[in-house]
C-alpha cells in the first residue's frame, strides 16, 4: 500500500502533508474552528484519533491519485497508444477484465489504507528509523541504503509469495489477484487487501530494522510503484538476473515459479526459476492445466472453479 501512495507524498514529508490536512480542510471547513497556528508541521496537539483518521482518509484519496494516473498513464501508452507496435499481434484479455481490476482495486485500497496507518503513523511519530539530516550517517551509507533495501525486500516478499501459494492462503487471499490469468497495468493493486498489505510489509520493516533518510526512502518507494505496474505491463526490459514483466506473466500464466518480486535470485536459489525466453518449454505447456491444479490445491472443486472463472 505504502508504494502507492509514494508518488504524492515523494515532494513533501507525510507530516507536511498531514499538517495542511488538519488546518486547510479539516479546522476551517468541517470542524468550522480556527486553523492550528503551529508553526512545525507536527501537529502533536491533535488527538490520535483525529491523526489516524485524517492520515487514513488522507492515503486513501492519494492512493487512488497514484493508482489512476500511473496505471491510466501506463495502459494508455502500451495497450491503447502504442498497441500497434507493442503487441504487434494483438492484446488478449478476458472479456470485462479491465473493470474488475479496477472494482477489486478500489475497494482494497481502502482496507490496505486503514492497515497501512499505524506504520505512518510510527515514521510520523519518529519511532521508525527513517532521519532527516544526511550528516546523522556517512553519505556512502546513504547511497548504498536503497541497494540494501531492495535486497531485503525482495528476499522478504519472495517468501511471502511463497508461502502465498500454499493451500488455504491461496484459497482465502492470493486467488482473487490470480483470477487475472493476463495482466494489465490495472492489475498492480487488485489483491485481496491483507494480500496487498502482507506484500508491503517489507517496506515498513526495513525502516523499523535499519536507518534510512528520508529521501531515500520515498523514492525508493516511487521506484517500487513504477516496478509493480511494469512487471504488470507485459512489457519487459531483460536485465540479466531480473524478474521482469515476461517471469511475472509466466508466473500468472503457470500459478508457480518466478517469485521474486525483482531479482531471480531466490527463485533461482530455490529451484522456481521460470525462464521466459524458453520456448521450446513454453509451448509445450498447458497452461489451463494449471489453473485447475493450483484451485484443486488449495480446495477448490472443478464446480466452484468454473463457477470463479464464469463470474
Amino acid at each position: 500500500m505504502c508504494v502507492c501512495v509514494c508518488v504524492c507524498v515523494c515532494v513533501l514529508r507525510m507530516e507536511q502533508l498531514l499538517h495542511w490536512a488538519n488546518t486547510l480542510v479539516v479546522d476551517p471547513l468541517l470542524l468550522r474552528v480556527e486553523s492550528n497556528p503551529a508553526n512545525t508541521p507536527l501537529d502533536f496537539d491533535y488527538s490520535l484519533l483525529r491523526q489516524s483518521t485524517v492520515m487514513t482518509v488522507m492515503l486513501i484519496l492519494l492512493a487512488y491519485v497514484s493508482y489512476f494516473a500511473l496505471s491510466g498513464l501506463s495502459y494508455l501508452t502500451t495497450f491503447v497508444v502504442f498497441r500497434r507496435y507493442f503487441f504487434p499481434g494483438g492484446v488478449s484479455m478476458e472479456k470485462g477484465q479491465i473493470g474488475r481490476e479496477i472494482r477489486l482495486s478500489c475497494s482494497s485500497i481502502i482496507t490496505m489504507s486503514i492497515l497501512t496507518v499505524p506504520f505512518e503513523l510510527l515514521t510520523l511519530y519518529r519511532y521508525t528509523n527513517v532521519y532527516f539530516d544526511v550528516n546523522d550517517y556517512p553519505i556512502a551509507y546513504m547511497f548504498l541504503c536503497p541497494f540494501l533495501f531492495l535486497i531485503f525486500t525482495d528476499t522478504c516478499i519472495y517468501w511471502i509469495h511463497y508461502a502465498l501459494h500454499w493451500g488455504f492462503l491461496y484459497r482465502w487471499l492470493h486467488k482473487q489477484h490470480h483470477d487475472f490469468l493476463e495482466v494489465t497495468p490495472f492489475s498492480s493493486l487488485a489483491f485481496h487487501p491483507v494480500d496487498g498489505w502482507a506484500q508491503g510489509m517489507p517496506y515498513h520493516l526495513f525502516v523499523m530494522l535499519f536507518p534510512m533518510h528520508t529521501w531515500m526512502y520515498l523514492i525508493s518507494l516511487f521506484v517500487v510503484n513504477l516496478w509493480t505496474i511494469n512487471i504488470h505491463d507485459r512489457l519487459t526490459m531483460n536485465i540479466p538476473g531480473v524478474n521482469g514483466a515476461k517471469h511475472h506473466d509466466i508466473h500468472h500464466r503457470t500459478f508457480r515459479g518466478n517469485y521474486g518480486q525483482y531479482l531471480q535470485f531466490w527463485d533461482r536459489i530455490n529451484g522456481t526459476y521460470r525462464d521466459p525466453t524458453d520456448e521450446k518449454w513454453f509451448l509445450k505447456q498447458d497452461f489451463s492445466k494449471y489453473a485447475e491444479e493450483q484451485d484443486k490445491a488449495a480446495g477448490f472443486s472443478t464446480t466452484t472453479t468454473s463457477k470463479d472463472k464464469a463470474d
